[in-house]
């Protein structure tokens, strides 16, 4: 698993007859690395990055919807604030401020400038619209924008850069090696009434390297990924180890490249937990405590970012390689009947299988229970390329089309051909009805 051209990587099939992605459109409107992308609904998705910019784009056409100017550095994070009247976004950046957004409009409304430092990730905490943000403190703000309270991390030089909401209104953070609980309590007082305050609840400090993933799987654990390839699973209730994943003992590798680092964690039925790790990805079983997926060379660098596409036929995988790689079984495998409907490519708008983890392995969840031990290494289906410079995230839209963006600077869609020119053939044929075209 270490970078080199040495490595021997698998090649995409000939011709890549079972890739669904054979359109790509190149949008261009950011004027630096572009780091983020968060879906705000089924049509509209937002991309960050370095230039200050956040841009809210239609999926379909590809079109730009609003520019929201107005950070005047890097933007660290987004988070779209779910109200019980109305959806707002947050985005933070280096610039030490914390903006409120109309995604209707593109409109600001609401600037925070409370923060003394650069604001590192954000969480939403309740329906209301409460939300955390962290970085050099921990601050608790109400549904517009005004602080509630300001928390002092003291004896830890590292800024918070993960969070994650687990119950019992609590929040889990990480900064460089620790992980620290924390608690929303509310207290009384004749003076102030009913206010809600953060409590520190435990500091454990367990890892060896810094950490880079934290994900919540279950209302009962967490877990979390680190430089050195350790994948921790910790419980809530408790807040101790219960199982260690992929522990390394010559973690650092040559040059100290960390060729076994966690770059991305990703839940999957509160029971599969998929990990980028270095060059490649594996997958764990949380019900067996066995790994059943792995593929230790599935680019010639380290996958930043995986996830399931195409409504669960494939695993994507994107990496520092300027590529993005489909794994799972070609449709033309010999699955049992059970499983569904494959994709077809003369017939893109037929069902997908649906189930991620019989696309992996042609096996149900219940099957694999009868296979432990068994590890399955899904073959590659397809490889986009056209990014010159790092993949760093991607965010399916179904057969709607595939977002990639990277440190090019670009933003790419990647959609089917066939089922465009049928959905643009069904446009034409709908204005022609309506004699708005003749």
């Amino acid at each position: 698993m270490t970078e080199s051209s040495e490595v021997n990587i698998e090649a995409p099939p000939p011709g890549q007859p079972h890739n669904p992605y054979t359109e790509a459109v190149v949008l261009k409107r950011h004027n630096d690395i572009v780091r983020l992308l968060h879906k705000l609904d089924n049509n509209r998705c937002i991309s960050s990055g370095e230039d200050g910019l956040v841009i809210i784009w239609d999926v379909k056409s590809g079109s730009v919807l609003h520019v929201l100017e107005g950070h005047t550095l890097p933007i660290t994070c987004v988070l779209v604030l779910e109200k019980q009247t109305e959806s707002l976004l947050l985005t933070a950046a280096s610039d030490k401020h914390i903006r409120l957004w109309n995604t209707d409009t593109g409109m600001c409304v609401q600037v925070i400038t409370e923060h003394d430092s650069s604001v590192k990730c954000l969480v939403q905490l309740s329906e209301t619209g409460v939300f955390c943000s962290g970085g050099e403190k921990l601050c608790l703000w109400n549904n517009q924008g005004k602080l509630m309270y300001s928390y002092t991390r003291e004896g830890q030089e590292a800024d918070i850069h993960l969070m994650i909401k687990i119950k019992n209104e609590r929040i889990i953070t990480a900064s460089d090696k620790d992980i620290v609980c924390y608690g929303i309590v509310t207290s009384t007082s004749e003076e102030r009434g009913s206010v809600k305050e953060i409590r520190l609840i435990k500091y454990v400090p367990h890892n060896r390297e810094p950490i880079r993933s934290l994900v919540s799987i279950s209302e009962s654990c967490f877990a979390s990924g680190s430089l050195d390839g350790a994948i921790i699973i910790w419980s809530t209730q408790t807040m101790t180890p219960s199982r260690i994943f992929n522990s390394v003992q010559d973690y650092e590798g040559e040059d100290k490249l960390y060729p076994y680092s966690i770059q991305s964690l990703m839940v999957l039925e509160e029971r599969f937990l998929f990990a980028a790790t270095g060059c490649g990805f594996c997958g764990f079983d949380l019900h067996t405590n066995k790994i059943f997926i792995k593929k230790d060379n599935a680019h010639y660098s380290k996958v930043l970012h995986l996830e399931f596409v195409m409504e669960g036929l494939f695993l994507a995988t994107c990496s520092e390689d300027c590529t993005l790689r489909l794994w799972g079984m070609p449709p033309n495998c010999d699955l049992p009947p059970e499983s569904g409907q494959q994709w077809q490519m003369t017939d893109p708008t037929k069902p997908t299988v649906g189930d991620p983890i019989r696309s992996l392995t042609g096996k149900s969840s219940d099957e694999l229970k009868m296979c432990s031990g068994q590890v399955f290494s899904p073959p590659l289906i397809g490889e986009l390329l056209g990014h010159y410079g790092p993949i760093k995230m991607f965010m399916d839209y179904g057969k709607d089309g595939l977002f990639t963006c990277g440190g090019d600077g670009l933003i790419i869609v990647w959609k089917n051909a066939i089922l465009q020119s049928l959905q643009r053939n069904e446009i034409v044929r709908n204005l022609f009805y309506s004699g708005e075209i003749s």
